[in-house]
């Protein structure tokens, strides 16, 4: 966000290349930068430790992350590295580029929920953190599983070098994060169960009132038509279809100008009606079986008593490629 209330106090990982290709490698070698801490400006900002020793390896991240399963706002760690980049890979800011990698600043949400305030102030979080990094001689053996145990999803985002967006018009950027996690055993040591109730979902039927609502949900697809629909099924094919259609109905399609161009009479069982299956499809063409034209035409669906429906589909046709036969 723009709003520089909204960041978020986030520890900085050194990262650094795992020896081969292994990950608990990865997270053994990688530990928390020790560049003083700093604020939201880039520059030091003199917190302390617990002990009262100057704060390291502590940023501030330019958004936040929500766990919707828990409805929390949560912990983020940003990573960089000096083997990457001498200077932007130390100097605890969040400044990804255009490269393949993002300059390996890679950003990593955690399950642990968030204790900061809007200026960094309290959070627990920041002394477990800063007593795990103590003493790395001793602590070293412990940082994968402790990683593990926290870290829920970890990638990058990259810059786009075709894309410049002035100062004044950037805007905040959501984005959606799903990350598959086995089911949590419950305090009885089974997987947890879930109720929920259809109530009230089922099919309405003999409802005049909810037979005539239901004609507002009437439509043509796919509209536009641009020479093609996913229900053709050759190169000759054009079709489209009319969806959502009373058990009785008359369908008219006319030209903008109000002739009429081709005419369907729909009189399904009810049986078929209510399994979803009231739909026509047209082949694009008037009632002479010869092509329609592009351009705009007029849908009326006439149910009768139920009442009328009146759909405007916009067609690009294509010509026929005989030099595929």
């Amino acid at each position: 966000p723009n709003d520089p209330s909204q960041w978020t106090r986030c520890a900085v990982l050194q990262f650094k290349e795992p020896e081969g290709s292994s990950v608990p490698a990865l997270f053994r070698r990688s530990q928390k930068s020790t560049v003083l801490s700093v604020g939201k400006d880039g520059n030091p900002d003199g917190t302390k430790t617990a002990t009262g020793a100057d704060a390291t390896g502590w940023s501030w991240f330019p958004g936040y992350a929500i766990d919707l399963d828990r409805g929390e706002r949560v912990h983020i760690w940003i990573a960089e590295s000096r083997e990457r980049d001498e200077i932007l890979g130390n100097d605890l800011l969040y400044n990804p580029d255009s490269s393949t990698d993002a300059l390996k600043h890679f950003v990593i949400i955690t399950n642990r929920a968030y204790d900061f305030g809007p200026n960094g102030e309290g959070g627990a979080y920041q002394d477990e953190v800063d007593d795990m990094f103590a003493d790395p001689s001793v602590q070293i053996a412990t940082y994968g599983p402790w990683y593990a145990e926290q870290f829920g999803w970890m990638g990058y985002f990259r810059l786009n070098p075709f894309l410049e967006i002035e100062e004044e018009s950037r805007a905040d950027m959501r984005v959606k994060l799903r990350v598959m996690k086995d089911y949590v055993e419950t305090e009885n040591g089974k997987n947890p169960l879930y109720t929920f109730s259809s109530r009230g979902m089922g099919a309405r039927t003999e409802d005049q009132a909810q037979a005539q609502s239901d004609l507002d949900r009437i439509r043509l697809v796919p509209n536009p038509y641009y020479a093609y629909s996913q229900y053709e099924t050759s190169q000759v094919d054009k079709r489209v279809k009319i969806t959502d259609l009373p058990s009785k109905c008359t369908i008219s399609i006319f030209t903008i100008s109000g002739a009429l161009v081709r005419q369907f009479s729909v009189d399904n069982p009810e049986d078929v009606a209510s399994e979803g299956l009231s739909s026509v499809d047209w082949n694009l063409t008037n009632q002479d079986g010869l092509p329609v034209a592009s351009g705009v035409y007029i849908v009326h669906v006439d149910a009768g008593e139920l009442g009328e429906k009146v759909v405007k589909f916009f067609n690009i046709s294509r010509p026929i490629d005989l030099d595929t036969f």
